[in-house]
């Protein structure tokens, strides 16, 4: 397992945009005020950059998860037309485009989830370990989401990762991803018991 890798194939990148940050964007308005009224000594132009980039940063994280579906669904597709893999590929499709349709609206589909960590069981079992090397990279990118931390805890993928961890063999391409995705997914979100109680069972 993991000891021979094929070439690693980039990682897939869906297209999105931030034009559902809305919110966002209006409460990044009120902290311009807020900087502006506060911080005399801070000109407009410091003010507005300042604001501006934890802006970015926040629509950044929101579009790494708002690609978490569509990216995971182009690896899951291709490894299953690549290997013979036991989960329907039209039925795991079709339930990632729900997810992506309701995560827009705030909808963390933990059904979804759960059939997301079902594959990666299979994926784990490959000789080619380059699929689940993208798939965790993308699932570490949408952890820096803050509100899909809890799901991810609560759906098994967090404990999924934690095992992988405990794998003799695992490559530094997969460790690195599952690490971030750890770290990620535990940060401000009071999930370190849950990995202190996991880590009691290896």
């Amino acid at each position: 397992m993991f000891l021979h890798q094929k070439d690693q194939k980039e990682t897939p990148i869906a297209t999105t945009s931030c034009a559902t940050q809305a919110s966002t964007a209006s409460s990044a308005d009120e902290a311009f005020q807020d900087s502006v009224s506060h911080h005399p000594d801070l000109n407009v132009a410091e003010a507005a950059l300042t604001v501006g980039l934890d802006r970015l940063n926040i629509c950044e994280e929101s579009v790494m998860a708002e690609r978490m579906f569509p990216s995971l669904d182009i690896v899951f597709q291709r490894a299953a037309k690549e290997n013979e893999l036991d989960f329907d590929v039209q039925e795991t499709k079709h339930a990632l485009r729900r997810a992506e349709q309701g995560s827009g609206n705030g909808d963390r589909n933990l059904e979804v989830l759960a059939i997301i960590r079902t594959v990666l069981d299979q994926l784990l079992l490959l000789q080619d370990s380059s699929y689940l090397i993208e798939a965790a990279s993308i699932l570490a990118n949408a952890s820096r989401d803050e509100s899909w931390r809890l799901p991810f805890g609560q759906s098994g993928l967090l404990e999924l990762f934690l095992r992988l961890q405990a794998l003799t063999a695992v490559e530094e391409d997969v460790l690195i991803p599952s690490l971030k995705f750890i770290g990620n997914t535990c940060a401000d979100t009071g999930l370190y018991d849950k990995v202190d109680m996991i880590a009691q069972n290896f």
